[in-house]
């Protein structure tokens, strides 16, 4: 029976295997051959071993299927490439970890802490482990960073900055952990040195202010009111004047005639070349709300090209007094003023009393 030539031998084999005939019939074959031969979808690698057998013309053929041990050896070339991918990230990893300004914090589920690693240990005075074991949640009562861990024990993924140490500044992700049940079983801290980037930001936070204040002071000596007199201020107009300079203008002009509770009010163009329409309409505006806090307006320093241009445009300006120069338009001002306030004494003195009229003597009689 175990003639390896004899039929039986062949079916009960338990690999596959087959006896062919000189003409290729099968004489005899396994079970795992038939299951090799019909086997849904083919096998894609099959190795066959001939061997000629002592008939004339037979051979066996033993079949050995490599199709699953190149799966298998496909599979593990890619666990190998996973395991050298993961030990060049673990690798570039302790890189970061050893010369990049983080620090990284690993804290459980009471606030123990059981990693603290990383380059950023060095702007707080401390070494790497330095803090493993400590309560992070006691050291840092009374700070932000205690509403943070708990914020991110509660289940919350948060980014905060925070200053550990008097101009040192930390950005710092804090990201829950979760075991199997879903539970929160941690917390990850990754802080990222932000030094300069927090002083950089208090720095254009404060050029921000010195611009700010700075386009003030530009903005007042675009339009400066100067108090000329008592009572008398005036507002030297030198340049173009568009819509949001008139309205800076208007604004200084109306503060400046409630301030200084003034009764005149010069607007001086010596330092205007030319004007147009939407520069002739803002000064009457100008002019127009003066009116309505109770000050008369004077215009002077009209160059001539202004009056053609106010002339050519149509405009009136009955309504205006417009003085030839800054020093008229001054003098008028206080000649007003001194003839208003004569005015005014006169209509405050008391009128004199009038004198009884004379009586005429009566005549005298004569006795008879």
């Amino acid at each position: 029976m175990s003639d390896p030539l004899h039929p039986l031998f062949v079916t009960q084999a338990a690999i596959p295997m087959a006896q062919i005939a000189s003409d290729g019939r099968v004489v005899a074959s396994s079970r795992s051959w038939d299951r090799l031969l019909e086997a849904s979808p083919p096998r894609t690698e099959v190795r066959l071993q001939v061997t000629s057998l002592v008939e004339p013309g037979e051979f066996l053929l033993v079949a050995t299927d490599c199709s699953d041990l190149r799966a298998e050896a496909a599979d593990l070339r890619d666990r190998i490439e996973f395991m050298d991918w993961q030990a060049l990230s673990l690798s570039t990893f302790a890189k970061v970890i050893a010369h990049a300004p983080i620090v990284l914090s690993s804290i459980d589920a009471t606030g123990v802490s059981s990693m603290s690693d990383g380059k950023g240990l060095e702007l707080l005075g401390r070494k790497p482990g330095e803090r493993v074991g400590l309560n992070e949640l006691d050291a840092a009562r009374g700070t932000p960073t205690h509403g943070h861990l708990l914020r991110a024990l509660g289940g919350e993924t948060l980014r905060a900055v925070s200053e550990p140490e008097p101009g040192v500044f930390f950005e710092t992700w804090y990201t829950p952990l979760r075991n199997e049940n879903d539970a929160i079983d941690g917390v990850i801290a990754l802080a990222i040195d932000a030094t300069d980037r927090v002083k950089s930001q208090v720095q254009l936070v404060e050029n921000t202010r010195v611009i700010e204040r700075q386009s003030e002071t530009i903005r007042d000596l675009a339009a400066p009111v100067i108090k000329v007199w008592d009572e008398v201020i005036c507002l030297p107009i030198i340049g173009a004047v568009d819509g949001d300079r008139a309205n800076e203008m208007m604004q200084h002009l109306l503060e400046s005639i409630v301030r200084e509770k003034a009764r005149f009010a010069i607007l001086d163009l010596t330092g205007v070349g030319a004007v147009d329409t939407s520069t002739v309409h803002h000064i009457l505006r100008m002019f127009k709300a003066a009116r309505t806090l109770g000050v008369e307006g004077v215009l002077s320093g009209a160059q001539p090209l202004i009056a053609q241009t106010i002339v050519s445009l149509g405009m009136s300006l009955d309504d205006l007094r417009t003085m030839r120069t800054l020093h008229d338009a001054l003098s008028w001002c206080l000649a007003r003023k001194q003839a208003d306030q004569a005015r005014d004494r006169r209509a405050a003195r008391p009128a004199a009393p009038r004198s009884p009229m004379p009586r005429d003597p009566a005549p005298s009689r004569r006795a008879p």
